[in-house]
């Protein structure tokens, strides 16, 4: 686990999430904007965009996406 994770438990299991912080740092990388006031929603979905995915950071009950770096706060969001 790095720095920009944490862990939670979901569902019995523990899961890794990524801090806002984390989030900032790796939008900076994709050259995404993360001025102060905007969510963790947009800026994921955002870096989606430029990683040529689906902009659905926390739009579905079920992803099929297991390699997705979002996977976990996505769904945990969704609960």
């Amino acid at each position: 686990m790095n720095l920009h994770q944490q862990e939670k438990n979901v569902g019995g299991r523990g899961i890794r999430t990524v801090k806002m912080q984390g989030v900032r740092d790796i939008a900076r990388q994709w050259g995404v904007d993360v001025r102060v006031g905007r969510s963790k929603q947009d800026i994921i979905r955002d870096i989606q965009i430029k990683e040529n995915y689906s902009p659905c950071f926390g739009t579905k009950d079920e992803c099929e996406y297991y390699d997705c770096l979002w996977r976990a706060d996505c769904l945990d969001n969704r609960r």
